[in-house]
């Protein structure tokens, strides 16, 4: 550094342009961002995404009561609330299965059958059920079901959306009702009641009549039974009905 009176004392001068530093945007090209850097950017945008579209798994919800038409609203967290109209208990816990069971399930929480697991019982009440190991219940669920095994329902089924998958053999001794349907594999029922769209897939076969507001049927697809198209009168919500 440069003095004003050129012995190295006193104060010191301004400094000389030419002496600066450059900075670093001055340097060389700017740097690219890494890989690690871009999929971090990309996940903060998707959080941010489904935050402001308030998609959200964990938030609250109703769940009705087994013993009467009582509602109650509770968080995604609980296992156990309370009617408000009768004062029953109402189970929210969820079960997964991974070996046999001769039981009947009465939850409003989910139900997840693997493939070394099996339900055998009189009704499997719940919110969603996911079954890839075989069962042989009556299923009311207020969420949605996937069937991707061997089942015998008797009774009937009632659900949201309802998925079989590839290779699933579903015999329903009864009447199935939900909002949607996709098949993929083969399912009879006495009768289908579908609120919404019927996806029949390449693989998938129904066998007896559907009455439905749309239906779409890829090649190799089958449908065994009379079809009807109902118009967008709103029918009964079949997950209230469990």
């Amino acid at each position: 550094m440069k003095y004003a009176n050129g012995d190295g004392k006193g104060q010191p001068s301004s400094p000389d342009p030419s002496e600066e530093k450059a900075s670093p945007a001055q340097t060389g090209p700017i740097a690219r961002p890494s890989a690690q850097d871009t999929q971090n950017f990309r996940m903060v945008r998707s959080v941010r995404r489904h935050a402001a579209s308030g998609l959200n798994r964990h938030q609250p919800r109703k769940v009705g009561c087994f013993h009467c038409d009582g509602e109650v609203e509770v968080s995604y967290a609980a296992k156990l609330a309370s009617c408000p109209k009768c004062g029953e208990e109402i189970n929210l816990n969820d079960y997964e299965l991974n070996k046999p069971l001769h039981e009947d399930i009465f939850t409003r929480g989910n139900v997840t059958i693997n493939k070394l697991g099996a339900l055998t019982g009189e009704s499997l009440v719940c919110h969603n059920l996911k079954a890839y190991g075989e069962v042989t219940a009556l299923v009311h669920a207020t969420g949605d079901v996937m069937i991707r095994s061997n089942a015998r329902l008797p009774g009937g089924l009632r659900c949201q959306k309802l998925l079989i998958g590839r290779d699933a053999r579903v015999i329903v001794e009864g009447d199935v009702f939900a909002s949607e349907m996709d098949v993929d594999g083969e399912i009879t029922a006495d009768a289908f009641h579908c609120q919404g769209k019927t996806r029949i897939d390449e693989h998938g076969a129904i066998n007896g009549p559907l009455q439905t507001r749309a239906v779409a049927m890829e090649n190799g697809g089958a449908l065994n039974g009379a079809l009807q198209i109902v118009s967008a009168a709103a029918p009964s919500d079949p997950a209230k009905e469990a």
